[in-house]
């Protein structure tokens, strides 16, 4: 689920996963730094299916390897 609603709660709705990645975030990283900092806290499905939804919406790009953050 996306969004949350009655069942799923913002911690574990994607947008939720999503912004505990932008938590993480450090300029000059790449994807290994990214799931280092959160494989605690997401498992690598969740974790790569809020990245994907970063990138779908325009916050986050990878440029040769690195991962840029939108402002």
């Amino acid at each position: 689920m996306i969004l949350p609603d009655k069942y799923v709660t913002t911690p574990y709705s994607l947008l939720g996963q999503s912004a505990l990645l932008l938590k993480f975030r450090r300029p000059d990283m790449t994807v290994s730094d990214l799931w280092a900092s959160v494989q605690d806290v997401l498992s690598y499905e969740r974790f790569l299916l809020a990245l994907d939804f970063l990138f779908i919406i325009g916050v986050v790009d990878l440029d040769r390897g690195i991962l840029r953050w939108s402002r």
